[in-house]
């Protein structure tokens, strides 16, 4: 088998699995989430410890309704001190160890960048921030701590 045909036989596997992925029950779950979050709170959900977690719950529960079983288990989680980001991009809100960050605000800069800055707390309750950032359709990968 020539490298070009392991090639392509890899990647074809590779999309078999994902495509079981996304039609498997937690997929479907984790799909019906993140459409939930994102039309309700302007949210992504997009976090594989927050998904596991609700995914648990929802095994567990067993909702007759899923859509009201979301409504319950997310309220207040997805919160922002004044108004909601307007997101440029993609829907991509910040989480830390599975839990939705609070929104603090969003600016742009001269280069068109929107930023968008969330606060969380540690385990002592001491603040600290992440920020995401988006130009056009393309993500900023952005590291490390806001400090000062």
């Amino acid at each position: 088998m020539s490298r070009i045909e392991e090639l392509r036989k890899k990647f074809q596997e590779k999309g078999r699995a994902a495509v079981a992925e996304l039609r498997s029950p937690r997929g479907q779950f984790a799909s019906a989430l993140h459409n939930f979050t994102e039309s309700t709170y302007a949210a992504s959900s997009w976090d594989k410890d927050f998904e596991d977690e609700l995914f648990r719950r929802f095994e567990v529960e067993a909702p007759a309704d899923l859509t009201k079983w979301l409504a319950s288990v997310t309220e207040g989680l997805f919160r922002s001190v004044g108004e909601p980001p307007i997101w440029v991009g993609e829907v991509d809100w910040c989480f830390h160890n599975g839990v939705p960050l609070e929104f603090l605000a969003q600016f742009a800069d001269e280069d068109d960048a929107t930023f968008y800055v969330f606060r969380g707390y540690d385990a002592e309750r001491r603040a600290f921030f992440k920020m995401r950032a988006w130009r056009g359709d393309a993500r900023i990968i952005l590291e490390g701590k806001i400090e000062g």
